[in-house]
């Protein structure tokens, strides 16, 4: 018996195979939501392990996070002493220790850029020589005898010589005791500074330079001038290069010791020793200061030598056997711009002309040149009280003087008088008045009346 051939049909072939293709297309795509579709909190919690990558990174970002804070934090506080810096002095100081301190590509260099930019503004530059400026000084007593002058430069071009510096310091005549004895007719102390150690040929153009000068002394003011000189290898003097008059320079280090003496000032001219006008002084110390200027100024007349200038008194005083010191005291009213110079004339009692070199022969006055190079005119600041001070050998006896403004060209050489002539009466010291001075003239006076009655 034959077998039947069972014939499959094509059609029904063709739907199963279809059915098989749907079911493999379905299984295949059953893990990811179609586009556009919310993602069920089912398939979020399937896809979390999947967003642990970035915990997993967290400790290597944390590494590099600490390991970058630590720069920072030694930067700010480096950065933080810069800021709190107020001075070109600590500032110098500060730069010399950090060893960032000449990149100027880090925020270090950038910052000590912008610090020395903010403390010297206002400063003037004062040419030495041609690519050296001078800046300002800075005087600080470092010790109970002791000062430590601060001079700040700033090369502004490539230098060639090794340059160093001499200083002059000048004391007014009520001073001169605590100066050694061959100093006192002078009345200056010179101090060398020798820059050896820093030779100004390696110094950079742009970059400040500080250069200190520590000096044992009485803490007393100091007139100072700077100059700049040349050496040979052995350090002897070659040449002086230019100079600079710095105007007065003192500071305190016992500052209720100080204001006692200040308080217990009773003339302008004994204040004008202890705190002359000049440096930067501590609130407590200049108001002072300005209290005591006030107190001892408060009943005086002005005179007006020029516009801008006003004489305000005279004070006389026996410094020596045969010594005057006369002090002028001056205010200007306005900034002042030219270096003017004082011209003082004394008249005396025919009885007494035998005691003066008299300016014209046979003449009963003589004139002195009062030249304020150490503190020049020039600097002077409205409101500021100056003081002049004329010491002269002669004999105390009592003067009639007058005082007018003296106005000299560059090389020193006399072109004026400008202004007006104050005439101050007659001048001595009380306590010598009896004796050497007015007692004389009045015996003098009536010698001659009585001889004419006769």
């Amino acid at each position: 018996m034959m077998k039947k051939t069972r014939h499959t049909n094509p059609l029904r072939m063709i739907a199963l195979l279809g059915v098989v293709l749907t079911a493999v297309i379905l299984f295949a795509g059953c893990g990811k939501a179609p586009q556009g579709e919310k993602t069920s909190a089912r398939e979020v919690a399937t896809k979390t392990p999947a967003k642990t990558v970035i915990p997993v990174k967290t400790p290597e970002k944390q590494a590099v996070k600490t390991t970058t804070t630590e720069a920072p934090a030694a930067a700010q506080g480096i950065l933080a002493k810069i800021k709190a810096v107020d001075d070109f002095v600590k500032l110098y100081a500060l730069q010399q220790e950090n060893e960032q301190g000449g990149k100027q590509s880090d925020p270090a260099g950038q910052a000590f850029a912008d610090k020395w930019e903010t403390l010297t503004k206002g400063m003037i530059p004062r040419t030495l020589t041609t690519g050296l400026d001078f800046l300002a000084v800075s005087t600080k007593a470092t010790g109970d005898k002791e000062y430590t002058f601060s001079f700040l430069f700033r090369a502004t071009a490539d230098l060639k010589t090794n340059y160093h510096l001499n200083v002059y310091g000048t004391v007014c005549a009520y001073n001169a005791k605590y100066l050694q004895e061959n100093q006192r007719e002078d009345l200056y102390v010179q101090w060398n500074c020798y820059l050896t150690n820093e030779p100004t040929s390696q110094w950079k153009v742009g970059e400040y330079r500080v250069v200190q000068l520590k000096v044992d002394t009485e803490l007393i003011p100091y007139s100072l001038r700077l100059d700049l000189v040349t050496r040979d290898e052995q350090l002897k003097w070659t040449g002086l290069v230019s100079l600079l008059y710095l105007g007065w320079q003192w500071d305190v280090r016992d500052e209720k010791s100080f204001l006692s003496k200040v308080e217990a000032c009773s003339d302008f001219a004994t204040l004008h020793a202890l705190a002359p006008t000049g440096p930067q002084m501590s609130a407590l110390v200049a108001q002072a200061v300005e209290r005591k200027w006030k107190t001892l100024t408060a009943n005086l007349e002005p005179q007006t030598m020029i516009d801008g200038l006003d004489f305000l008194a005279i004070h006389t005083k026996a410094t020596g056997e045969k010594e005057y010191t006369f002090s002028f005291l001056l205010r200007p009213t306005a900034d002042l711009d030219t270096d003017y110079h004082l011209s003082i004339t004394g008249k005396v009692d025919p009885s007494f002309r035998q005691y003066i070199k008299p300016t014209t022969p046979g003449g009963s006055f003589t004139t002195w040149a009062l030249l304020l190079y150490s503190d020049p005119m020039s600097q002077w600041k409205a409101g500021e009280y100056h003081v002049a001070q004329l010491r002269v050998e002669t004999k105390t006896i009592p003067f009639d003087m007058s005082v007018i403004l003296q106005a000299r060209d560059a090389q020193g050489n006399w072109t004026g008088n400008p202004g007006n002539r104050i005439a101050l009466g007659w001048q001595a010291d009380v306590s010598e008045q009896a004796q050497h001075g007015l007692a004389a003239s009045k015996s003098e006076r009536t010698r001659r009346k009585s001889a004419k009655t006769r």
